[in-house]
């Protein structure tokens, strides 16, 4: 069974948690990739507090947060934890492109893991990082994809024949 290397940025968590119809919801869908072990997600502490944080802000806000406690289970559980040496945040030239400094700490998890998959629903500054033609970016010689969870679940259904 191939097992793809990624990281998960906190909106497609969000995405998930929001979803009116979990049928269609495509953040979902990532996530029972990742519970039968189709995906690796990575994290680190900080990233993993974020999720952790976020999901309980907005699982009250929207009324779910039972939801909220079990899809953050469902990360915890899935999660290889690595701790970063290389810290983006001190690259002016990084932080000033991803536009949002919150959002580097996932970049740091993407290079130190050496994951192959940054999947993001925030298109104002993780997507827009990326190579608008190959969907790939560039960290310190390690190449990977910056992608929306329906670019990724349409390229390893081409790829790699998974669904």
């Amino acid at each position: 069974m191939v097992q793809l290397k990624v990281v998960l940025d906190t909106s497609i968590l969000i995405s998930a948690l929001k979803t009116r119809d979990p049928r269609r919801s495509l953040a979902i869908r990532v996530l029972e990739l990742l519970k039968k072990g189709t995906l690796q997600n990575y994290g680190s502490r900080d990233t993993l507090k974020e999720m952790k944080e976020t999901l309980a802000i907005i699982g009250l806000l929207v009324g779910k947060p039972e939801k909220a406690r079990a899809i953050y289970n469902l990360i915890q559980n899935h999660t290889k934890r690595v701790s970063p040496r290389v810290k983006f945040e001190d690259d002016t030239k990084i932080a000033e492109l991803v536009g949002h400094l919150d959002d580097v700490k996932f970049l740091n998890v993407v290079y130190t893991s050496k994951a192959r998959y940054l999947l993001s629903m925030n298109t104002k500054h993780l997507v827009e990082l990326r190579d608008k033609r190959t969907l790939k970016f560039n960290l310190k010689r390690h190449w990977f994809y910056i992608m929306t969870a329906g670019e990724f679940l349409r390229h390893i259904r081409e790829k790699y024949k998974l669904s």
